[in-house]
Order: C-alpha cells, then sequence, then structure tokens
C-alpha cells in the first residue's frame, strides 16, 4: 500500500475532528514556543537522479500540495469551553483553557489544551494532545460564509486511525484563514517543523518531516490558486531530504480534482532537480536533471491519478 497521499492528506481528519469543541478559531500568539517534541531534524541532502526522481516528485511536489489544500479546510470559527466532550461514536475530549481566559477560547492570545482519548469522530479514532491557540480573536462564521480565523496547533503523539491508515503528528501547525463568501477567500498553512508517521493496517510505517514549510491557497468563486515552499526529510527517500516549491502557482478549476497548470520543483543535493510540469487536469509530466545544469536526462509522461495513489507513474494513454 502506498503511504505518501495518505501522509499528507489525514491531518484534515485529524484537525476536522475539532469541530467537536469548537466552531471558530485563531493561530501562533496564544501557543507558547518550540516545535515540540519528537520532531526529527532535517535529513542529509538527497541527490536527485532517474532512479528515484518520480518518488522525489509524488512525496515533495504533490503531497505538499495535498497537504496545504487539506490542512486549509479544517477551518476552525468558534468557541471552545472547558470540560469533556463526549465523541459521537465513541471516547472523549477533556478540554482545558489556559490561564486568564474567559471562560471561553475566543480572543487573542488565549489557547486550551485537548486531550484525545479513543475519540471516535467522522470514521476516525483520535488520540493524543494538541494545544490550539489564537492569535486574534475569530470572527464570522462558516454558516455565513464570512469569516476570519488565525490559529496555532501544537501536536504532541496527536493520532488518527481509520482502520487502514494510521497516522501520528508532532510539531506546530500553523491555520490562517479568511472568506468573504463561500469559496471566496485566502487560507495560509505554516510549520517551522511537522513530523509524520504513518502505518497502513498490515504494513510498515513510514515517516515524513516538513520543516520551513508555507502555503498560501487563494480562492475565487471555489477555483484556486496555489503555491508553496518548504524542505522534507522522507524515509521513502532514505531519510534525506529536499528543498520543494512552485514557480509557476498550481490552479484547479472549481469543482475540479486535480490542477489544471502549474510547475513545481524538488532541489536535493548539487543542485540535482525533480520537475513536476501540469500539462492539463488528468496529466503531468515529470523530468529530472542529474547534475543541476539545467539539461534534462530523463522525462516521463504521467496522469494525475496515477501520481494520487503511487510513487510511480502510470503513463497516459495516447
Amino acid at each position: 500500500m502506498t503511504l505518501t497521499l495518505p501522509s499528507f492528506a489525514a491531518p484534515a481528519a485529524l484537525l476536522t475532528t475539532l469541530a467537536l469543541v469548537a466552531c471558530g478559531g485563531g493561530s501562533e500568539g496564544g501557543v507558547s514556543g518550540t516545535a515540540g517534541p519528537n520532531v526529527p531534524a532535517m535529513g542529509a541532502r538527497l541527490s536527485v537522479g532517474t532512479g528515484n526522481y518520480e518518488t522525489v516528485a509524488v512525496d515533495a511536489v504533490y503531497s505538499a500540495a495535498q497537504f496545504a489544500s487539506q490542512a486549509s479546510m479544517t477551518t476552525l470559527v468558534g468557541a471552545l469551553s472547558s470540560g469533556t466532550v463526549l465523541c459521537a461514536g465513541g471516547g472523549s475530549v477533556d478540554v482545558k483553557l489556559g490561564a486568564g481566559s474567559n471562560g471561553r477560547l475566543d480572543q487573542a492570545l488565549e489557547n486550551a489544551t485537548l486531550v484525545f482519548d479513543g475519540c471516535v469522530q467522522s470514521g476516525y479514532v483520535f488520540n493524543g494532545k494538541l494545544v490550539l491557540g489564537l492569535n486574534a480573536a475569530p470572527t464570522g462564521s462558516v454558516a455565513s460564509g464570512s469569516y476570519a480565523v488565525d490559529a496555532t496547533l501544537l501536536m504532541t503523539n496527536f493520532s488518527a486511525d481509520d482502520g487502514q491508515i494510521r497516522l501520528v503528528a508532532n510539531g506546530l501547525l500553523g491555520l490562517t484563514s479568511t472568506r468573504t463568501a463561500a469559496g471566496t477567500g485566502r487560507d495560509q498553512v505554516d510549520t517551522s517543523a511537522l513530523a509524520l508517521s504513518v502505518t497502513p493496517s498490515g504494513g510498515s510505517s513510514a515517516s515524513y518531516v516538513l520543516h520551513g514549510y508555507s502555503a498560501e491557497l487563494v480562492l475565487s468563486a471555489g477555483a484556486l490558486s496555489a503555491t508553496y515552499r518548504g524542505s522534507l526529510t522522507s524515509s521513502r527517500l532514505g531519510n534525506r531530504s529536499v528543498d520543494f516549491s512552485t514557480t509557476t502557482p498550481f490552479t484547479t478549476a472549481a469543482g475540479a480534482t486535480f490542477p489544471s497548470a502549474g510547475v513545481a520543483i524538488a532541489i536535493g543535493s548539487n543542485n540535482s532537480k525533480a520537475t513536476l510540469t501540469v500539462l492539463d487536469a488528468t496529466r503531468v509530466r515529470l523530468d529530472v536533471d542529474t547534475t543541476g545544469d539545467g539539461s534534462v536526462e530523463s522525462t516521463v509522461p504521467c496522469t494525475w491519478a496515477s501520481i494520487a495513489v503511487g510513487d510511480r507513474c502510470v503513463v497516459p494513454a495516447p
């Protein structure tokens, strides 16, 4: 079973569960300090070559984009109160507001600690600890389609298990979101350091660490333009790292599953490089420059559908 996509999509389910206890939110000002425990340092640089560039493109280009879009969908807009919240399918979430709160988490620089204990919600079982901090008081509401949210999450052994894949997250995640109307607005997703461990049922685990990750998603009537950058260390790449970024924004039409335009690169040691170029909403092209001299040593056409479920390309039918 391929681990790539679930490794980055699962945080959406992790964070969406906060709808149990919040109907709004905020970012970093309410969470003190560090990247949190259990976040490894960035690995040594990977040499990108003809034998690994497809995996590099999938892990560092496609999955990083997916992580941004999934995390941005987990906007929190509302207020938390101290106490134990029972989850829909069993288990609970224990909520403790930080000192100085007014009994609700709805003001700038406030924070709350949430401890999930076998919480069953939205098809997932959640466990672990999460600290949610507000940078600013949330405004508006999801129901109205107009809101502003700025929040930071500090995760400690925070896990989600849907029976097929178990994900464990450690580190910081910043989420900022505004909507001026349904499907129109801007999301920002950031992390200084975030570690993800993914274990499929009956399979072996894989680990991913994001450092210095930043993504911006601009929505207009449901259409999406996304840019992102950061560094990724992956066990699928021998615990080595690459830097990645969009050089042309990924644009996705309203209602579409995949982008129809955009270019992103992943750069390893000696400026070796994998490039993903979007051809249309169905097809992409992967290129590798092993020496960093600007010449392409290998090219493979690929489908979005195959990238979404694997680390090797399926050549599209003519």
